[in-house]
This record gives C-alpha cells, structure tokens and sequence, in this order.
C-alpha cells in the first residue's frame, strides 16, 4: 500500500492557502440574485474558486507522481483534469467582461466532454478501455501516416523532407504512448461508445445529452450556431450579427459543476484516503454551494415569465 509523501495537516493547509476563502451562497446572496435577476457575478466567483481547487489537485499530483512519473493510466486520467482546468482558465479570462459567451460555450462543451470521459474511465476501471482510449486517439495519425506512405510508394522517388520529417513525428508520439503504429485502426470506432452510452452508464439523464448537444453546434459551427450567434433576420434574408453574447450564470456554473463531479472520483483514484480527505472537503462543499446556486435560478426564472 502506498504512503502519502505529507501529513494530512500539510496537505490540508496547501489546499486552503491554494484555493483560498471559501465564496459565500447565502440566502441573502440568493436573494439578491433574484431580485436583480443576475446570477453571473456569483456564478464567475464559484467558477474562480472551483478553477483554484482544480489546480491545487494537478499541482498535487505533480509533486507526489515521483522520479518515474504516472503510469499510462494514471496518465491518462491526470491529462484530462489537466485539459479541464487549462480550459476554466480560458473560461474566465473569457468571461471577465461578461462578453464572448458563444466562443464560453464551445469550451465548456469540450470541457463537459472530458468530464464525462474522466468519469466513466474511473467507473469503468478496465486497462483494454484506457487502451482503446489512446490507440483510437491516434488514429488521426494512422490515416495521415499511410497517406505519407502511399504518396512516397506512387511517386516511387526518394522521401522528401517534410516526409521524413512527419514520420518521425507520428513515430515519437506513438513511442510516446507505448503503442506501435502498426497497431492503430484508421478506421476505429468510438473508444467506449457514444456520448449518450457513456452518460447512460454514469445514470446521468437524458435531458443533460439533450443540452450538450445543442451546445456541440457551436462547436461545429452548424446552422443553428450561426442564426442564434453570428446572423440576425433582415427582412426577407439575413444580417451579419458581430456583437457578442453576453456571458452569465447560466454558462458559468454547468462548467464548475462538471468540472467538481469529475474531480471527486479522480481524486478519491489517485490519492491516498489522508491525502483526498482535504481536498474532497473543499471539492464537496463548494459542490453543495454551486448547487443551492443552481437550483435557485429554475424559480427566478419562472417567476419572471409571470
């Protein structure tokens, strides 16, 4: 059994002084919220201190990972927290102004992605799953490394540069990952099965895919981010819209909430039960405050439509 590297005092006063004060959800901030009819300020400050508690967690697991690093898996779970808080960061410097909420909801929807991947890795506990996980995520390589082959073979002269130069590449990154090129599928299908079968698996409902996939057309880019972001109706056709959408709670809080539900299991994973009992303190209780705050905005709004 392996031993935690500090004493759970220690580790205790690292994670306050990293993540600091907790923010207050009190009834009167509540009401305030509703009377104004403005979550967003509130909602910024949780995500601030949820992105804080995030990079307490990485910079843990990078002081306790030792001289011979993560394992694969291991490696793979911490690579997809470290994603998650890389993108709250941008979340806020993006929402500082309360502006830019169209390019908000295209990261939060990558976010919300690699939490759920994050969570059912851990559910799931399979080691052919997390290699799945990698050999699929290098078939983009695969397709683009028989592609520099086969130019090579139909033009039958020597290797240009670049060639060799991207072969290497794909080679060193599939070295990387402990995988031989030969061993990925250019035609491989999903790694665990859709978003839906994961979210399924996790017993979260189907209202939330419903969400989720509105949110991927900005991602995409499809017709229905176009119209309600980026086009207004001008007559009989169309206008250009460059305003950008205004970012409040709404954007905001989903993206702490699925960012603490994915962290809760990574680090009751990786760390030793001295060492997560403090962080999941503070990862539980700003949960329970995240939520009194999402759950008061549903009566705000029906009682505004009265």
């Amino acid at each position: 059994m392996s031993t935690q590297p500090f004493p759970t005092s220690e580790i205790e006063a690292f994670v306050d002084e990293s993540v600091g004060v907790p923010v207050e959800v009190s009834d009167r901030a509540i009401k305030i919220c509703q009377e104004t009819r403005e979550f967003g300020g509130l909602s910024f400050e949780l995500l601030k201190e949820a992105t804080r508690l995030m990079c307490a967690v990485i910079d843990y697991r990078s002081a306790t990972e030792g001289e011979l690093g993560l394992a694969r898996n291991q490696a793979v779970c911490t690579g997809l927290i470290v994603r998650m808080s890389k993108m709250m960061v941008s979340i806020l410097k993006l929402s500082s102004d309360h502006e830019h909420g169209e390019t908000v909801l295209v990261l939060s929807r990558c976010m919300f992605e690699s939490s759920i991947n994050l969570r059912y890795l851990l559910q799931q506990k399979s080691t052919p799953l997390y290699e799945r996980f990698v050999k699929v995520g290098l078939k983009g390589e695969r397709v683009l490394y028989d592609l520099i082959k086969s130019n090579i073979s139909q033009r039958g002269g020597p290797m240009l540069g670049i060639e060799a130069s991207m072969l290497t590449s794909i080679e060193a990154t599939c070295a990387r990952s402990g995988v031989d090129i030969g061993d990925v599928n250019a035609r491989a299908g999903e790694w665990g099965g859709s978003l839906r079968d994961k979210l399924n698996s996790l017993g979260i409902p189907d209202s939330t895919y419903s969400v989720q996939s509105i949110a991927s057309q900005s991602v995409h880019g499809s017709w229905s981010d176009l119209i309600l972001n980026h086009l207004t109706s001008a007559g009989t056709g169309y206008s250009v819209n460059a305003d950008h959408k205004q970012t409040d709670g709404k954007f905001l809080g989903p993206v702490a909430l699925f960012a603490l539900v994915a962290a809760i299991p990574y680090v009751d994973a990786s760390f030793s039960s001295g060492e997560s009992e403090p962080f999941r303190r503070r990862l539980d209780d700003l949960l329970v405050r995240l939520q009194k705050l999402e759950h008061a905005r549903p009566g705000w709004e029906l009682s505004s439509d009265q």
